[in-house]
C-alpha cells in the first residue's frame, strides 16, 4: 500500500525521441546514466518512431525497428529498469496520421481544427476516435510494440488534444453528449485494450482539467501521470494548464477516487520545478515521479547527469533536503573537481544556462517583426546574475583545472552561458536599435554594440559547429536539425545587424502596444493601420499567447497612419491598455475611440496611459471555449483615431 512522503516506489526518467531522435547506443548509454543516478524506470516517448510490420512507413534513418528497441529493453532490464513506452493514442499523433495512407484515421481528415486563426489548414495531428478502425489499427500496432516491450506499464498519452472532435462523425457525438464525454469513452476504449495486451495503462491527465466531472469514470486502474512545469507549486495544488489557471489539490482528488499518481515534472534546468512539485506530491500518495525531458534539452550527458543525480537524491530519501541534493549531485557527476568549482558550476546551472529553447527564442525575438518591449526587472538581474556565476566559475577553472574527463562539459556549459549572455544582451539592445526617436549621438555607441554583439554570435555559431559532435547536437542525422535551426537564426539577425548600423529615418515608425492578460489560454492578436481609406496589418495573431507588457512593432510608411485597428479573440480576452505610434520627428497618441464591434469592455480605456484596459474578445472562461468554440470565433473589434499631442 502506498503511503506520503518519500522515498516513492518510482524513480523515472523520460527521453523524448520522438522530436529528437537518438541513436541505439546513446539510448543504451544513456540508461546506464539513469541506473547510475538511482533510477528504476524510463519512459521513451516515441510517437510513430518504432516501424512494423504493421506501420512500415517511416524511412530507416528515421525510426527504428523493433530488433533495435529489443537491444535497448533488453540492456535496461539488465540494469535494473522497467522501459515503459509512451505511444499517443488520441493528440500528438502526427507521425501517424501525417501518413498518407493513415490521412483518413486522422481527425482533420476534413480541414478542421480548433485554430481559428487558420482555418481549414490544420496539419494532421490526431486520431479519429469515432472510427472503429482506429482501435483496430493501435491495438495491432500496439500488440507488435507489446513483443519487445514487456513490462507491466504502457503508456498511451491523450494529452493535449485540442483539434479531437472535429471531424464529422466526431462533431455528432460532441453535440449529442458532450466533448468530455467524447474522450473519456477513448480514454476507456484505451484501457481495454491495454488489459487485454496484459498492461497496466499510464496516461497524461491535462484533459481531465478540462472535463473534471468525467474523472469519476476513469477506471480506477489507470495512471494518472500528473505533470506541470511552473516553478513555484504550491501545497494547495497545481494551476490547470489552459482553463483561467484554476487551481486545484488534483493530487488530492486523484487519491479520493483511488487512482495511482506519477508526478511529472520537467527538466532538465531550471530545478525549482522539480524542487517544488516534489514538495507538493510529497504530502499524498503517490506511485512516484517521472522528470519528462523534451526536444531541446541537453544532450550532452555529463550535464544533463547533474538534473538526474539531483532528481533522483530527492525522490530516493526519506528526508525533503533540496539543498544537500543539489550538493550531492554536483559531488557524485564531478567527482574530481574542487569544491569551489562545483559551486561556481552549480551557480550557472541554476541560472538556467542549458536552456537551450529560452535562449533561442530569445535570440529570434531580434529576426521577427515585432518583439516584447524593455526587458523587466527580473530578467535584468537573471542576466547579471549569470555574468557574475560564469566569472565565478572561470575564475575557479583556472585556479583549480577541472578533471580531463569531464573537459567538453565545462566547454559546452560556457559556450552555452556566453549564448544566453546574447541573448540578454540582444534583449536589451533590440527595443533601442528599433526607437526611431533615439539620439544622434548614440549611433557610434550603438555600432560598436551591435559589431561586439555580432562577433560574439559568430565566434559562439562557429564553436558550435566545431564542436557539435561531442556536445551531441549531430549524434544522428535526424537531430541535424539544431544546426540548422541556429543557421537559420544567423541569416534572420542579418536585417537587425543591419537596421543598427544606421541612423532612423522618416520612413521608420513604431507601434506600440501596451498589453495586460489575466487569462491562461491562448489570446489571439491582429493589429491594423489606417492610412485614409487604406488598412495595412502590421501585426496577424499566428498562435498568439502574450502575457502582457509591452509589444513593439516596428513598420515604414511614407505618411503617418491616422489610426489603428485592434481585433482580439481566442481562448481568453485580449486586454489592451494604450495604444502609441511613433518615427523620428512625432508621436501619435489615442484621441478617440472611433468603433467598437463585437464583444468589446471599457474601450475607452485605451486612450489613457495607465493601469485600467479595455478588453477584446468574448471569453472569460477558458473552459466553455473549448465546449463551445463559437465563443472564442468572436472577435472585439476596436477601431482608434490616433493625433498629434500629448498622452
Amino acid at each position: 500500500s502506498q503511503r506520503a512522503g518519500l522515498p516513492w516506489k518510482i524513480i523515472g526518467v523520460q527521453l523524448d525521441l520522438a522530436r529528437q531522435m537518438e541513436t541505439v547506443d546513446y539510448i543504451r548509454t544513456y540508461a546506464d546514466l539513469a541506473a547510475a543516478q538511482g533510477f528504476n524506470t524510463l519512459l521513451l516517448y516515441l510517437e510513430g518512431r518504432i516501424r512494423t510490420a504493421h506501420f512500415p512507413f517511416g524511412s530507416g534513418d528515421q525510426t527504428y525497428s523493433l530488433a533495435e528497441m529489443e537491444h535497448v529493453v533488453d540492456h535496461a532490464r539488465k540494469l535494473g529498469i522497467t522501459v515503459v513506452p509512451v505511444v499517443p493514442s488520441l493528440g500528438h499523433a502526427e507521425q501517424f496520421v501525417g501518413c498518407p495512407r493513415l490521412r483518413h484515421l486522422a481527425e482533420e481528415r476534413h480541414g478542421q481544427g480548433r485554430w481559428l486563426d487558420n482555418p481549414g489548414k490544420e496539419s494532421p495531428s490526431t486520431f479519429c476516435p469515432s472510427q472503429e478502425e482506429t482501435y483496430r489499427f493501435l491495438e495491432r500496432y500496439y500488440g507488435e510494440l507489446a513483443m519487445v516491450f514487456r513490462g507491466p506499464w504502457w503508456h498511451v498519452g491523450l494529452d493535449e488534444s485540442w483539434n479531437m472532435g472535429y471531424c464529422r462523425l466526431c462533431r455528432e457525438r460532441w453535440r449529442s453528449n458532450g466533448l468530455g464525454t467524447l474522450f473519456i469513452e477513448h480514454l476507456c476504449r484505451m484501457r481495454e485494450i491495454a488489459a487485454r495486451l496484459g498492461k497496466r495503462m499510464w496516461m497524461w491527465d491535462d484533459m481531465l482539467q478540462l472535463f473534471p466531472e468525467q474523472l469519476p469514470n476513469v477506471p480506477g486502474d489507470t495512471v494518472l501521470c500528473h505533470w506541470q512545469y511552473a516553478e513555484q507549486i504550491e501545497a494547495e495544488g497545481t494551476q490547470a494548464h489552459i482553463v483561467n489557471h484554476w487551481r486545484r489539490n488534483w493530487l488530492q482528488d486523484y487519491q479520493r477516487r483511488g487512482c495511482d499518481v506519477v508526478v511529472c515534472p520537467g527538466g532538465p534546468l531550471p530545478l525549482k520545478n522539480i524542487e517544488t512539485f516534489t514538495d507538493y506530491a510529497r504530502r499524498h500518495r503517490v506511485l512516484g515521479g517521472v522528470l519528462t525531458q523534451w526536444a531541446g534539452t541537453p544532450r550532452h550527458l555529463v550535464g544533463n547527469a547533474v538534473t538526474l543525480a539531483f532528481t533522483a537524491r530527492l525522490w530516493k530519501n526519506a528526508e525533503f533536503r533540496p539543498d544537500s541534493a543539489w550538493r550531492d549531485a554536483l559531488r557524485k557527476v564531478l567527482p574530481g573537481a574542487h569544491l569551489e568549482l562545483r559551486r561556481a558550476t552549480g551557480e550557472v546551472l541554476r541560472r538556467g544556462a542549458f536552456r537551450s529553447q529560452i535562449m533561442m527564442a530569445t535570440v529570434l525575438a531580434a529576426t521577427r517583426p515585432y518583439f516584447n518591449g524593455l526587458p523587466s526587472r527580473e530578467e535584468l538581474l537573471e542576466h547579471t546574475a549569470l555574468q557574475t556565476a560564469l566569472a565565478w566559475m572561470r575564475r575557479a577553472r583556472r585556479s583549480n583545472p577541472p578533471p580531463p574527463s569531464a573537459a567538453a562539459f565545462w566547454k559546452h556549459l560556457e559556450w552555452a552561458s556566453r549564448m544566453m549572455l546574447v541573448a540578454g544582451e540582444l534583449r536589451q539592445f533590440v527595443p533601442k536599435v528599433f526607437d526611431p526617436q533615439r539620439p544622434v549621438g548614440d549611433r557610434k555607441e550603438l555600432r560598436c554594440r551591435a559589431l561586439l554583439l555580432r562577433k560574439e554570435f559568430d565566434q559562439l555559431l562557429h564553436l558550435l559547429q566545431r564542436s557539435a559532435h561531442r556536445w551531441r547536437y549531430v549524434e544522428h542525422p535526424c537531430d541535424r536539425q539544431g544546426l540548422i535551426a541556429w543557421a537559420a537564426v544567423s541569416k534572420g539577425l542579418e536585417p537587425f545587424w543591419r537596421r543598427a548600423m544606421r541612423q532612423p529615418s522618416r520612413r521608420d515608425w513604431l507601434l506600440i502596444l501596451r498589453l495586460f492578460s489575466g487569462f491562461s489560454g491562448w489570446s489571439l492578436l491582429k493589429a491594423s493601420l489606417t492610412f485614409g481609406s487604406t488598412w495595412r496589418t502590421v501585426l496577424t495573431s499566428g498562435l498568439y499567447w502574450h502575457k502582457g507588457g509591452d509589444l513593439f512593432v516596428p513598420f515604414t510608411a511614407d505618411r503617418p497612419p491616422d489610426g489603428v485597428v485592434l481585433e482580439g479573440w481566442g481562448y481568453g480576452r485580449q486586454a489592451v491598455r494604450f495604444v502609441q505610434v511613433k518615427n523620428m520627428s512625432q508621436t501619435l497618441f489615442p484621441a478617440a475611440v472611433v468603433a467598437a464591434r463585437g464583444p468589446v469592455e471599457r474601450a475607452a480605456s485605451v486612450l489613457t496611459d495607465d493601469d485600467s484596459w479595455a478588453y477584446l474578445g468574448a471569453v472569460s472562461d477558458i473552459g466553455a471555449a473549448v465546449r463551445q468554440p463559437d465563443l472564442a470565433a468572436q472577435r472585439g473589434v476596436l477601431k482608434v483615431r490616433l493625433a498629434k499631442g500629448d498622452a
